[in-house]
């Protein structure tokens, strides 16, 4: 693998590791890396020498457009991603929780900006692996949902406790330590989510079934269906997964308007010193671009 190659490799992984900072910023509770996952299979093509061994000539190509993508990125998301923690940093310096449910749907918006504008290169790009290399990259994509369908099945099966525990460590990352009023809400309101584990994993496993049927679809790949699948929720997943899926996320966002309206002054101070260092991190990385 050339240089440029393996520095492409560190940016790019780089970019998701930010992307997922990003999202935990908005998501303060119950929220982790996973949900890139959750919403991004997209992410496939950036890290698709993961998944499956290329020749030298697909290297060279995929090295293109990462560098594209990547620029793509620091020039147009990186200032919209300053553009929303500054939103962010008003709602908490004014503690205004029903300015919050908007910048929530900005944030969760953003795995389909990145989808949007990769997609094309993705569906440019699977034509080029060898029946081989298709089948090696659908094996690869399997084992890795088992993976996560395991670790998330024994996130399931922890007790209540254990998956309290787990959300107050997320959320006291930001803004320092639950006062024990917050602590019974808190808990109380996580008690009401519903159960959504096995509709996510039959929605991802419909995912996989669609995308390996247009992968391999004769004589060319289905590129309408692979599109949809990319960018389109509901491409794969069940109205009833839809439907519990927006029930989760405006209890997420009662719990964070529970939380903006409950801070402390101490937590409010910890948490606008996170958004800053984060804001000064996404304007370094912009200038650092505008220089190069």
């Amino acid at each position: 693998m050339s240089k440029n190659m393996i520095r492409a490799n560190g940016q790019r992984k780089a970019t998701v590791k930010l992307l997922a900072l990003v999202l935990l910023t908005f998501c303060l509770t119950s929220c982790s890396t996973k949900l890139i996952y959750n919403y991004a299979d997209w992410l496939i093509f950036w890290t698709v020498d993961d998944y499956v061994e290329l020749n030298e000539a697909q290297e060279n190509v995929l090295e293109i457009k990462i560098y594209e993508l990547l620029k793509w990125h620091r020039q147009e998301e990186l200032p919209y991603y300053t553009s929303l923690l500054k939103e962010l940093r008003t709602i908490v310096v004014n503690k205004d929780d029903l300015a919050l449910e908007p910048l929530y749907q900005k944030a969760r918006g953003l795995w389909k900006r990145a989808a949007l504008k990769v997609t094309p290169d993705i569906i440019d790009f699977l034509p080029s692996l060898s029946q081989q290399q298709k089948q090696e990259l659908v094996k690869n994509i399997k084992d890795i949902q088992q993976e996560r369908n395991q670790q998330w099945q024994e996130d399931q099966d922890q007790t209540w406790d254990e998956k309290f525990e787990d959300a107050e460590d997320k959320i006291e990352n930001f803004i320092g330590d639950l006062t024990q009023e917050q602590k019974v809400t808190l808990q109380a309101m996580e008690r009401k989510r519903p159960d959504i584990l096995p509709l996510r994993i039959a929605g991802r496993k419909r995912w996989l079934d669609l995308f390996s049927k247009a992968l391999f679809n004769q004589p060319e790949i289905d590129q309408l269906t692979l599109f949809a699948l990319f960018t389109e929720l509901s491409s794969h997943r069940s109205i009833e997964q839809q439907n519990i899926s927006e029930q989760i996320s405006q209890l997420r966002i009662s719990e964070l308007r529970y939380i903006i309206k409950s801070m402390t002054d101490k937590q409010q101070v910890y948490l606008l010193e996170k958004i800053d260092d984060m804001t000064t991190d996404f304007e370094l990385l912009i200038a650092q671009d505008q220089i190069n």
